[in-house]
């Protein structure tokens, strides 16, 4: 009998957004440079399964993608591909009521649905002077 595991797309993505979580930590950078070397493929090797699943699945219209801002002060952004699949990776509740505007943050993290948070950065002000970094 063979030894493989199926794992269902939703799975992989959780496991993706938990790897690269992952690396951010203070835990990943006391790992020997073989050890880390070993995470940083696991990690393109299941970004490249992701990719090439995206091509051939049709996400169902009732999903929408949804947009995680993290308040902790380090400014990372995550796109996940529906609610659920949010909840499952940052452990949180209530993302719904965050991207309905019901509730302003959870968990840690401002949600908004992906086609509103395009809205709000498309409205923002783009500063070109070579003496601001705004």
């Amino acid at each position: 009998m063979l030894g493989f595991s199926i794992y269902t797309y939703y799975d992989l993505e959780v496991y993706f957004f938990k790897l690269s979580i992952y690396t951010d930590s203070d835990e990943y950078l006391q790992l020997s440079q073989k050890q880390r070397t070993k995470i940083d493929r696991e990690i393109l090797h299941v970004g490249n399964t992701l990719d090439v699943l995206r091509m051939f699945i049709v996400t169902p219209t009732r999903e929408k993608a949804v947009v995680a801002t993290d308040l902790s002060g380090t400014g990372r952004i995550f796109k996940f591909s529906s609610i659920a699949v949010a909840k499952r990776v940052l452990e949180v509740n209530n993302v719904q009521k965050c991207c309905n505007g019901e509730r302003e943050h959870t968990g840690g993290y401002k949600f908004k649905y992906e086609e509103d948070y395009i809205e709000v950065v498309n409205k923002q002000p783009k500063w070109y002077d070579n003496d601001y970094h705004l």
